[in-house]
């Protein structure tokens, strides 16, 4: 049994979706033979999701490291005030090399991650960040090799 959310996706459109959190460039012809709906039934649908705010939009996935930029860090960041969080948050996305900050819980109020050529780019990188106002500390991690990554979970594996 699929969840149903009031005037959210049915079970068709969670098809839809997961095929094209697998495959971004599927077209409307594959996906409308794997759900058995016409061409122009299953586009409708599509743009419906895109509309409704499911969709947020298209993105090529980039081999960063093919690019130079070849180290990943995790970074936890306090903030002096919680109330300051959103903020923080904004500049340092602002950050070119600063991929995503999430706000948690625990320890540490932010945890920011990000992409540099070398260990003098991380350096300077740091050096902007810990420069924000209302950080009061820093900590970070390089990471040595990636397990897994994915953008999200598949409705129907």
């Amino acid at each position: 049994m699929y969840a149903k959310f009031e005037d959210g996706p049915d079970e068709i459109d969670l098809k839809l979706l997961s095929m094209l959190v697998r495959n971004g460039r599927v077209t409307n012809k594959e996906m409308a033979r794997n759900i058995n709906l016409s061409e122009p039934a299953t586009k409708q649908r599509v743009e419906k999701l895109i509309k409704k705010g499911y969709i947020k939009g298209f993105t090529a996935r980039i081999d960063h490291s093919r690019l130079g930029y070849t180290m990943a860090f995790h970074t936890m960041a306090s903030v002096k005030s919680a109330t300051h969080s959103a903020e923080v948050a904004q500049k340092i996305m602002e950050i070119p090399e600063i991929t995503s900050v999430d706000s948690v819980t625990g320890m540490y109020d932010l945890i920011i991650k990000g992409r540099v050529r070398d260990q003098e780019h991380l350096y300077q990188t740091l050096k902007k960040i810990q420069e924000i106002e209302y950080i009061s500390h820093i900590l970070t991690m390089m990471v040595i090799k990636s397990l897994g990554e994915k953008e999200t979970f598949d409705f129907f594996p």
